[in-house]
């Protein structure tokens, strides 16, 4: 058995060449949400949603705005425990799409890249920490398309019976506006990993992208006040910018990203923002990360507002200016 923990991540990182790992948040890293689901990468005990087959939407807007290799995801669960993958096997897209059909083929529309396709892996999904699965083979995003990720998995049993296991999903309230995941499981044997459709589509599972070769940002706000929203009036989001250690970092918001990215001569990446207005600067540390805290006012007015995100890094020694992918959020009650 191969066991595989966050570590590892940072072990293929160090075999590419000496960049910084970066991280993206789909929608967002916090460890406090309250729904899940067991068909990505867990397993109900009796061996529910054993076998399954899911795929994903990674907005543009989301994604590094420049070329990059993506080298693994991270998972958080809401319900840990360990997990022994019989098959798994993991394929990354670029695609237009903005949305998905439930008929997968329909999707898998471009050149495809196999990213993993392990056999007798364990993984120890965490319910207080994320989880990483790092590619066999990295994925060369373009630095414009959305991804599109297609899971398809056997779960075996441990000890001859089946834990109960399941991911974290999406956020609270619910981002309706973001891509539904798209998936159907079965049984031990219906081979649902193979199926050429999906009979179902929810909220997706929270993800955290590995990314080498490019600058990111994310955000993480927990649940505050007396509705547990996330982003809620009064509370805080955190910023994240990951990067070269010593570089200038900047942050920009605002209140919607445009319907193309634009690219700005001199530098790496493309504008996301519409009217962007820096609002954070500072320095990387040793560690090749920064964060930003802000507090969001306790106005019950701005329940509903729409905000965007995109950041920049600025080499120490060449001066090279590298815009990030964006992040966004809704202001809640």
């Amino acid at each position: 058995m191969r066991l595989l923990d966050s570590l590892t991540v940072t072990a293929l990182a160090a075999l590419l060449p000496s960049q910084q790992i970066s991280r993206t948040a789909h929608p967002q890293e916090t460890l406090q949400n309250g729904n899940g689901n067991a068909s990505p990468f867990g397993v109900f005990t009796g061996g529910g949603a054993a076998e399954a087959r899911v795929q994903f939407l990674i907005p543009k807007d989301e994604l590094p705005s420049s070329p990059a290799l993506l080298t693994g995801l991270e998972l958080h669960a809401l319900v840990g425990g360990t997990v022994d993958y019989a098959s798994l096997v993991i394929t990354a897209m670029p695609t237009t799409a903005t949305s998905l059909s439930t008929t997968f083929a329909a999707n898998l529309t471009g050149p495809q890249t196999v990213v993993l396709q392990a056999s007798a892996l364990q993984v120890p999904w965490s319910s207080a920490a994320w989880v990483g699965i790092p590619f066999t083979q990295p994925y060369q995003h373009d630095g414009s398309s959305a991804l599109l990720l297609d899971v398809a998995k056997v779960v075996a049993p441990i000890g001859g019976s089946y834990p109960f296991v399941t991911m974290t999903s999406s956020s609270g309230p619910v981002r309706t506006d973001r891509p539904q995941m798209v998936y159907g499981f079965g049984t031990p044997g219906s081979g649902a990993n193979t199926w050429a459709t999906a009979f179902a589509t929810t909220d997706p599972v929270t993800l955290r992208l590995l990314w080498n070769g490019t600058p990111a940002i994310r955000n993480l706000s927990d649940p505050f006040g007396a509705g547990g929203n996330q982003y809620a009036v009064g509370g805080t989001v955190t910023f994240t910018v990951d990067g070269q250690p010593g570089e200038l970092w900047l942050l920009a918001a605002a209140n919607a990203f445009l319907p193309n990215a634009i690219p700005i001569p001199g530098l790496l990446g493309s504008l996301r923002l519409n009217g962007a207005v820096v609002f954070a600067s500072g320095l990387l540390g040793a560690s090749g990360s920064a964060q930003h805290v802000v507090s969001i006012p306790n106005q019950p007015a701005l329940a509903g507002a729409f905000l965007v995100y995109q950041g920049a890094t600025v080499d120490a020694a060449s001066g090279l200016i590298t815009l990030t992918n964006g992040t966004d959020h809704f202001i809640n009650p």
